[in-house]
């Protein structure tokens, strides 16, 4: 092996890594967005439930 092609592939071995490690997070974060939309919406849901049953119990 030549010291030269080593130092070389160096560089672009580390871009690889960072590029998965940031696509990575990119999918993590819209995974967490998507699960904490959903558990906002199912919040809401419950209490809209909740006033419903307030209202129909008057």
């Amino acid at each position: 092996m030549n010291p030269d092609i080593i130092i070389a592939s160096k560089p672009s071995f580390l871009a690889a890594i960072i590029i998965d490690i940031i696509f990575i997070l990119i999918i993590v974060s819209v995974f967490a967005y998507i699960i904490v939309t959903l558990y906002k919406i199912k919040k809401t849901v419950i209490n809209i439930e909740k006033k419903v049953e307030e209202l129909s119990n008057r």
